[in-house]
């Protein structure tokens, strides 16, 4: 295809191998292609932090000397010591993050890495790098074990950039840190900036119910809560959304209550939501709740849990065969039950080759090769997951897994 494109065609295309690439653990490609493509685009910033990532991987393979990856943290401090170049403090930056950490003590790393991102975002010159350098100055804490200033970083963060991912990450913070009452309020302002992102009102229930627990738990003022949500169900009877919000607050406040007659009421909500919405993809996953609700109420439904999601995933993919979350989900669903799991791998690796964002992927993966017995694969995608910000939650879900091969 390259070949054959148009050449302003041709870099995107370079992009999409690097991606394969390193996506197949084939690094040293990935990096044969990454420094090419960086002599013609030195100012890309994307392809320059996956090619940190990729000499990452060569170095946990000990693909060269250790002189080399030396050598690179040198040569990128160097040139932000002789530069205003805001691309350059990054760059020297994510070397330290993920070259350093493996290198150098820790006191060092960080203190290099930070001093990179904070250079960045010193100067409102810089604004279009900011959440890169948000992005990175984040991870230099969490792979630091020093999670205090992380609430901080995350409320610039969303100053600078509103993207679901620093929003979810936010909001998800503030729940692992008690602020109960700022989440949930801050959760209403996202879904009215962007109310089909279908995460951030399943987020906000979460955020409410456990308010809710905090202050006792008492069963009439959960009543009460749903009341509200069923009056909004009644006067916007048609709108999908205010179905879903009905849907997931049965779910999660019943899935507490463990209440027979909400977990009818809220697979019948579903039910509603997904006719409403046309069966949009956003909404099958979002359907997922209703075996699992089932499941908790009845050990005997544990086991119908897989074939009932797997279900609802292949009738969304034969209504939209190419799209990349329900592919995502349903190979999840494989790896995590263990069944039928070398389909649920091609699915996983359809998703993340359609969607190069979709690095929540690399879990599911690295289980996969986890459980075939292949370490070194299992190993690379383990890493891939906390390349990129996570939550805390989810960063010591994977180190221990990380730390179980090592």
């Amino acid at each position: 295809a390259r070949n054959l494109s148009e050449p302003d065609k041709s870099i995107e295309l370079d992009g999409r191998r690097i991606h394969l690439a390193f996506t197949h653990n084939d690094f040293e490609k990935g990096n044969e292609l990454g420094t090419k493509l960086l002599d013609e685009n030195s100012d890309d910033v994307r392809l320059q932090l996956q090619h940190v990532r990729t000499l990452r991987h060569l170095l946990t393979d000990k693909s060269f000397d250790v002189d080399f990856f030396e050598g690179i943290l040198v040569h990128w401090q160097d040139k932000a010591r002789d530069t205003s170049d805001p691309l350059v403090f990054l760059r020297s930056s994510y070397n330290y993050l993920y070259l350093g950490s493996h290198l150098l003590d820790s006191s060092m790393w960080t203190f290099r890495a930070r001093e990179g991102f904070n250079s960045v975002l010193s100067d409102k010159e810089f604004l279009r790098y900011f959440p890169q350098a948000y992005q990175g100055l984040y991870m230099v804490y969490l792979m630091d074990y020093d999670y205090t200033e992380l609430l901080g970083i995350l409320r610039d963060w969303v100053r600078h950039d509103q993207s679901l991912r620093s929003r979810e990450l936010y909001l998800r913070e503030l729940m692992r840190c008690g602020y109960l009452d700022e989440g949930y309020q801050t959760s209403l302002d996202y879904i009215r900036d962007n109310p089909h992102a279908l995460i951030l009102r399943d987020l906000s229930l979460q955020l409410e119910v456990a308010r809710w627990k905090r202050a006792g738990g008492n069963h009439d003022e959960a009543l009460q809560i749903l009341k509200s949500y069923q009056y909004e169900c009644q006067n916007h009877s048609d709108d999908a959304l205010v179905t879903l919000d009905m849907a997931l607050a049965l779910y999660h406040f019943g899935i507490v209550m463990q209440s027979q007659e909400m977990y009818s009421k809220c697979s019948k909500a579903f039910q509603r939501a997904l006719r409403q919405s046309e069966n949009h993809p956003d909404f099958i996953i979002q359907a997922l709740k209703v075996p699992l609700f089932a499941a908790s109420m009845n050990s005997r439904e544990v086991t119908h849990v897989y074939s009932k999601q797997r279900t609802l995933l292949e009738k969304g993919l034969s209504e939209h065969p190419n799209h990349d979350s329900l592919s995502y989900s349903l190979g999840k669903i494989c790896i995590e039950c263990e069944q039928d799991v070398h389909e649920g791998h091609k699915h996983l690796l359809k998703a993340i080759t359609m969607n190069p964002e979709l690095e929540e992927a690399n879990l599911p993966l690295g289980q996969y090769w986890y459980q075939q017995g292949d370490m070194r694969k299992a190993y690379h995608y383990f890493l891939k997951c906390i390349e990129g910000p996570v939550s805390v939650e989810n960063f010591h879900k994977v180190v221990e897994l990380l730390q179980r091969i090592v």
